[in-house]
C-alpha cells in the first residue's frame, strides 16, 4: 500500500476502494462491502458507481481530481439502510492517488463510519431542543397559572398538608366576603366545618356547606379538594376549589316541588284519561294498549286468551221508561259486578254506551265460557234501585273470541266477538255465544 495510503488510513478505521479513470474499481478493503449499496456490485474492473450511487453526478469532480485541478473533496451524511435499531451513516472523503503500475491516474475514495459521531451529535442536539423547551414551558407555565388563579372566577384556597391556608385569589375573598389578612395562614376548617372535611376526603368528590358571611348572609357553596404532590415537600398542597351554588340550591328545590306538583296533576290525568268518567271502569283507548299486550304476552307463555264483549238487552227501554239517570245506574252496577268478578291482570272496560269488553288471559276457551256464563247470571239477578223504583231484571248478550283460534290480532279478536254478540242478540239474547 503506497504512503498515501498508509498516512490517510492509519489514524482511523476507515475503509477505501480505489478507481480509475473510468470509474472502475481498481482496488478496495474488504470490510468495504458493508458500506456498499450493492456489496454484489463491488468486484475489480466494474463501475463503482453501481455499488455505490452516491458518486452518480460527483463526475466532474472527480474528473477534476483525477486532473489535477482538485485535489479532493467530501460527501458528508451518506445513510445506509441496517438491521439494527438505527442505519449507519458515512463520510466519504476522495483523494487522487496512483496505481502501482503508474499507467494511470487512481482516485481513492475512503468511508468512514460516523454513525457513532452522528447519534450523539443529534442526543445532544435533542437534549439541547429539550432543555430549551422545557425552561420556555417552566417559564410559560409560570406566568399561564398566575394568570389562571388571578382570573378565575371560581374560589381558590391552597392550605398546606396540616389545612393551613397559604394561597387564595380574588374570587375566594368576594365569595367567603374576607380579606387577604383574615384568611391567611388560617385553618380551613374555619370554612369548611370538620365533618364535611372528612367526606369530602373520604369521599374523594365534591361537598356542600351552608356558610353564613360576616355580614350574616347564608350562602350554600360547594367545595372539591386535591391533592398536589411534588418531590419538594414545601410544594406538597391541598388544593380547595369552591363556587356559590345558592341560586343553583334554591332553583333545585323550586324544581324538585315542581317536577313532584307535575307528577302528580300528570298521574291523576292519565287516570282520569284511561277511566270512564260514569262507570269507573278502564275506556277504549287503555283496552288497546292492554289488549296488544296480553296478545304478546299470550304468544311469548304460550298462554289461552279470550275477550268476551257484553251488551245490556233492552237498555233503550230502560232509559225510556226509567230516564237516562236510571240507565246510568245500571251501567254502574254492572260494572262493580264485572270488576268483582275478574282477577288481577284481567280487564273490565267500558267499550261504548252499553257495550263492556273483558280481557281474560290465562284461561282456556272452556273455563272463559263458563266464567262469562257466571258474570251474566249474577248480573241477572241484581236488585238495581234508581230512588224507590226497583228497575227489573238486567239480562246481557255477550259474545265471546279465543286467541289465537278467533285472531291474532286485536283487530281480529274484537270483529270475531262482536260477530258472536250479534248472533247472541239474533238468537234471542240473554245468552253467550262462542264463535265459530
Amino acid at each position: 500500500m503506497k504512503m498515501l495510503y498508509q498516512r490517510l488510513l492509519a489514524p482511523h478505521k476507515i475503509e477505501y476502494i480505489e478507481i480509475d479513470s473510468n470509474f472502475a474499481i481498481a482496488g478496495f478493503s474488504p470490510n468495504v462491502l458493508n458500506y456498499a449499496d450493492c456489496p454484489k456490485a463491488v468486484k475489480l474492473g466494474e463501475d463503482a458507481r453501481l455499488g455505490f450511487p452516491e458518486l452518480v453526478g460527483s463526475e466532474q469532480c472527480l474528473h477534476d481530481a483525477l486532473g489535477g485541478r482538485q485535489t479532493h473533496f467530501e460527501i458528508e451524511g451518506i445513510v445506509r439502510p441496517h438491521a439494527g435499531s438505527h442505519p449507519i451513516y458515512l463520510n466519504l472523503h476522495i483523494l487522487a492517488g496512483e496505481v502501482e503500475t503508474e499507467e494511470a491516474q487512481t482516485l481513492i475514495v475512503c468511508f468512514e463510519n460516523v454513525t457513532e459521531k452522528m447519534l450523539i451529535q443529534q442526543k445532544m442536539r435533542q437534549h439541547a431542543n429539550e432543555t430549551e423547551l422545557l425552561a420556555r414551558s417552566l417559564a410559560a407555565s409560570q406566568a399561564y397559572i398566575h394568570k389562571i388563579i388571578t382570573s378565575m372566577a371560581d374560589a381558590l384556597l391552597v392550605t398546606t398538608l396540616e389545612g393551613s391556608i397559604k394561597t387564595l385569589n380574588p374570587a375566594a375573598l368576594d365569595l367567603l366576603e374576607c380579606t387577604e389578612e383574615e384568611l391567611m395562614y388560617q385553618p380551613i376548617a374555619k370554612i369548611i366545618p370538620p365533618e364535611d372535611l372528612a367526606t369530602i376526603q373520604r369521599d374523594r368528590g365534591t361537598t356542600e356547606i351552608a356558610y353564613q358571611t360576616p355580614s350574616g348572609q347564608l350562602k350554600y357553596l360547594a367545595f372539591s379538594r386535591s391533592t398536589m404532590q411534588a418531590d419538594v415537600e414545601d410544594w406538597r398542597s391541598i388544593i380547595y376549589i369552591g363556587r356559590d351554588i345558592t341560586e343553583l340550591k334554591q332553583a333545585k328545590l323550586a324544581l324538585q316541588q315542581a317536577n313532584e306538583e307535575l307528577t302528580r296533576h300528570n298521574q291523576e290525568l292519565q287516570q282520569q284519561s284511561s277511566l270512564d268518567p260514569l262507570t269507573g271502569l278502564h275506556n277504549r283507548r287503555h283496552l288497546e294498549n292492554f289488549l296488544d299486550e296480553a296478545i304478546r304476552t299470550a304468544q311469548i307463555q304460550n298462554d289461552g286468551l279470550s275477550i268476551a264483549m257484553l251488551d245490556v238487552d233492552h237498555f233503550k227501554h230502560f232509559n225510556d221508561t226509567f230516564g237516562h239517570a236510571a240507565g246510568d245506574a245500571i251501567l254502574q252496577e254492572i260494572s262493580r259486578s264485572l270488576q268483582q268478578s275478574i282477577r288481577t291482570y284481567d280487564l273490565a272496560c267500558r267499550y261504548g254506551g252499553e257495550e263492556f269488553l273483558l280481557v281474560l288471559q290465562r284461561i282456556t276457551p272452556e273455563i272463559a265460557k263458563m266464567r262469562i256464563e257466571q258474570m251474566r247470571h249474577h248480573i241477572k239477578k241484581l236488585q238495581v234501585h234508581y230512588g224507590e223504583k226497583l228497575l227489573g231484571s238486567i239480562t246481557l248478550s255477550c259474545g265471546i273470541a279465543h286467541f289465537p283460534d278467533n285472531g291474532s290480532t286485536a283487530e281480529e279478536l274484537i270483529l270475531a266477538a262482536d260477530r258472536a254478540l250479534y248472533a247472541a242478540k239474533e238468537g234471542g239474547r240473554d245468552r253467550a255465544i262462542v264463535a265459530s
